[in-house]
């Protein structure tokens, strides 16, 4: 029954669009204004309405027992996510279905925007008022959703990401503040872990610890695009969106090694064929130290850097640079709430702990091998 009201009243959205537009264009005067404004009116109601019925309809209650996450499920994450979820998900999804409410009235202001521009091309003066009006109601409701939007994602980057980030690793501590923005661009540069040509930088979400063996370690999500020209001829290219980390160690190692992703090496006069065939399929290896990077990329290291990458498929790539070892992950929109799905879900979550378990084991493992072996 439920369903087909929902259908009735989508039809009737439907039929009052095409009779505004239709009338619009034949001149019948005062029936074109009528409908006219019943189009206005009657559209972004029953639209309203509809969302907000469907809405409240699907408001069940979450069971995370039944999502599932792809690849192995580790005991540890599930004590974390249950952790978390049992404490949070209640007040997070209460803002959330706000936020999203909002986001929802906001579509169908900017649709009845789009109608008022089709009703007033057959009447000008209507269609400048209606659509005057209607984008006075759009920046005024625009700079209300912020607000919520706003509250939102500080609950869930102070509350969820902060407490995630300590109990997958206690040394580890997340900052929503940019204050080590400059130094991680700065690094960002220096790794030559990046080929293009760029120079806007956005950093958020900073995270930061002393790993074993005083390895220092920071992270962050970063933003890089190449901006050109301005105006009409200005172009904005987007080089990388993901986790940057720079991992600072005991010894230095009086060279470079970058291992990329496969067929990502331009110059192939540095590039180093590995002993391991399945390494080779998914990595390239660069450096002017072949013996070094023999040295470095042991079986071990290997086999951890091939698992990874097969189970789960992100793409990664890391330099090791005089004393420090830097990686960066192409996954976008890290540690960002969802807004239009589950507040705490469990798959996204979960993509969030295999990229800190590995940055701070794989850290750790190519660390010890440093130290160990004589360079």
């Amino acid at each position: 029954m439920k369903n087909l009201i929902y259908v009735i009243c989508i039809i009737i959205i439907l039929l009052v669009i095409l009779l505004a537009i239709f009338s619009s264009y034949i001149s019948l005067n005062t029936l074109a204004i009528i409908i006219s404004l019943i189009a206005f009116i009657l559209t972004p109601t029953l639209l309203i309405l509809t969302i907000i019925s469907i809405s409240k309809g699907n408001n069940k209650k979450i069971n995370k027992e039944k999502i599932l996450i792809k690849n192995e499920n580790t005991d540890k994450f599930n004590k974390i996510y249950d952790k978390l979820y049992e404490s949070h998900i209640k007040s997070l999804e209460e803002l959330r279905k706000k936020a999203k409410r909002e986001e929802i009235i906001k579509i169908v202001l900017l649709l009845s925007g789009f109608i008022c521009c089709l009703v007033g091309e057959g009447y000008k003066s209507l269609g400048i008022v209606l659509i005057g009006f209607i984008l006075l109601l759009i920046s005024i409701y625009s700079f209300i959703c912020l607000r919520s939007k706003r509250k939102y994602k500080e609950k869930y980057k102070k509350e969820i990401i902060s407490s995630f980030v300590k109990l997958v690793n206690n040394n580890l501590k997340y900052k929503l503040l940019e204050e080590e923005g400059d130094f991680l661009q700065r690094e960002f540069i220096k790794s030559k872990i990046e080929t293009h040509c760029f120079n806007r930088y956005n950093c958020t979400d900073y995270i930061e610890g002393k790993l074993t063996d005083n390895v220092f370690i920071k992270m962050v999500d970063i933003d890089v695009k190449n901006v050109t020209g301005s105006g009409r001829s200005r172009n904005v290219e987007q080089i990388f969106e993901g986790i940057f980390a720079v991992a600072k160690g005991n010894k230095n190692i009086n060279g470079y090694v970058k291992i990329s992703r496969n067929n990502f090496i331009k110059n192939k006069k540095l590039s180093i064929n590995m002993d391991s065939e399945e390494f080779e399929k998914s990595f390239d290896v660069l450096s002017e130290n072949k013996i070094l990077a023999m040295q470095i990329l042991t079986a071990d290291v290997m086999e951890s850097l091939i698992s990874f990458k097969n189970k789960y498929d992100i793409d990664f790539e890391i330099v090791l640079m005089n004393n420090k070892i830097y990686l960066r992950f192409f996954v976008s929109n890290m540690f960002e709430p969802q807004i239009f799905g589950n507040s705490m879900d469990k798959e996204l979550i979960y993509t969030y702990y295999i990229i800190l378990d590995f940055v701070v084991e794989i850290t750790e493992k190519i660390n010890k091998v440093i130290n160990d072996v004589n360079l």
